[in-house]
């Protein structure tokens, strides 16, 4: 059980968000965990949020300053791991095709992810959970701004034009679509990496003339 920081002022550094700032983001994350491991403890249905609130060390009134529903509260660790997948993605290497910095980020990631097992419960049951899937689906839109940006970036772009942001829904689409077959269809596969190489290869022959023919 965690205690919430307290929301004292204190001055900002040139260059750093307030204290104040970064504890409110902690209690945030740290709410975000606890809702996680309930929901896949107990599932959604019999978890409340006195449950959540309990479990974080802060009161029902706290919660709702932060979260307007209790699925919504699982939204930080979701954002949390898809921003790690951002950041790898935009330190891949300009001369790569897009497709090989995803799948050089995915495999990057692939096993050292802190929140993976918070990831995978929580997508696995977005499958019967159409609240939670809600929290997903936005989570991986916020993903999408980010890479746009990064594509934008490395082609010399520096404008988000149509082919920019097909191709970041794209990209980002084999990414929600990697951590849903992993958690929901994982014991079909090796391991994690062998989905991430089957998707890059189902998108990058996807709109080939002959893909409807094989």
């Amino acid at each position: 059980m965690h205690s919430a920081p307290q929301d004292e002022e204190t001055p900002a550094v040139r260059g750093r968000p307030r204290l104040t700032a970064r504890r409110r983001e902690q209690t945030r994350v740290e709410i975000a965990v606890e809702a996680s491991r309930l929901f896949i403890e107990r599932g959604p249905a019999n978890t409340s949020v006195d449950d959540i609130a309990a479990a974080a060390g802060i009161s029902r009134r706290t919660f709702w300053h932060y979260f307007s529903t209790k699925e919504e509260a699982v939204a930080p660790v979701l954002l949390r791991s898809l921003n790690r997948t951002a950041d790898a993605f935009e330190r891949r290497p300009v001369g790569e095709t897009l497709l090989e910095a995803l799948g050089g980020a995915l495999a990057e990631l692939s096993g050292t992810d802190l929140d993976v097992a918070e990831v995978v419960g929580i997508v696995g049951l977005t499958r019967e959970e159409p609240a939670l899937r809600r929290v997903w689906l936005q989570a991986t839109s916020d993903l999408e701004g980010r890479i746009a940006i990064a594509i934008a970036n490395r082609t010399g772009s520096g404008s988000l034009r149509l082919e920019v942001r097909v191709q970041a829904a794209m990209i980002v689409a084999a990414v929600r679509i990697t951590a849903e077959e992993y958690a929901w269809h994982g014991e079909e596969y090796r391991e994690q990496l062998s989905i991430v190489q089957e998707t890059l290869r189902l998108v990058a022959e996807g709109f080939l003339p002959d893909a409807g023919s094989r």
